[in-house]
């Protein structure tokens, strides 16, 4: 579990107010989504199930991951500076409205990894199975979630896969051309392709 504020609501911001938003966040879920091709036509959003809090433990741990953060926040030490509770709400105590308030007010971390794992989708070099040239080197790749950010994992991965592709072409006697692209490139050119980007949860 990660306990985890900000200084800003994630809803509305009542006037003359300073808000913070404090939340607890389940990391390593037990449960895992999907993400299946909807159509042979890439400008067709994919079928993604997020499936949040799809195994008991994973509902139970975060239930009394919240009703911590709640004491905490409730607690006599901070009552002169939790001056009122924008959600739940103070009256929420039992455990059937802490649950519900759980689930009403759940929202993704949009830490998405695993669509293209290694070893199902990818092989050891990080290429696609099946496929020719082509190769997925992201947080896609990474197989189980982390018990952290992601940032520092996809830097790993992402040194690990420079360093096969590396050795590939030193052994192999092969010029590979390498195209370095950020993010933002990446989705400038699909936007120049008319690609239409899924609005659903990530998994």
């Amino acid at each position: 579990m990660l306990y985890q504020y900000g200084s800003a609501a994630f809803g509305p911001n009542p006037d003359n107010m300073n808000v913070i938003t404090a939340f607890a966040a389940l990391v390593q879920p037990e449960a895992s989504g999907s993400l299946h091709l909807s159509s042979s036509d890439y400008r067709v959003n994919p079928l993604i199930d997020s499936n949040y809090y799809g195994s008991p433990s994973d509902l139970a741990v975060e239930l009394y991951a919240y009703k911590r953060l709640l004491s905490i926040l409730r607690c006599d030490v901070l009552k002169p500076v939790v001056l009122s509770e924008v959600y739940p709400g103070r009256n929420v105590t039992s455990d059937a409205d802490v649950k519900a308030a759980l689930l009403q007010g759940a929202q993704s971390f949009h830490h998405a990894l695993g669509s293209v794992p290694l070893g199902k989708v990818l092989d050891s070099s990080f290429r696609v199975k099946g496929l020719e040239d082509s190769r997925a080197i992201d947080s896609s790749a990474i197989p189980l979630p982390p018990t952290c950010h992601l940032q520092s994992s996809v830097y790993a991965l992402a040194e690990l896969a420079a360093n096969i592709l590396k050795q590939e072409e030193r052994y192999n006697g092969t010029n590979l051309t390498h195209l370095i692209f950020n993010q933002f490139q990446i989705i400038n050119w699909l936007q120049s392709q008319n690609a239409i980007f899924a609005s659903s949860p990530p998994v």
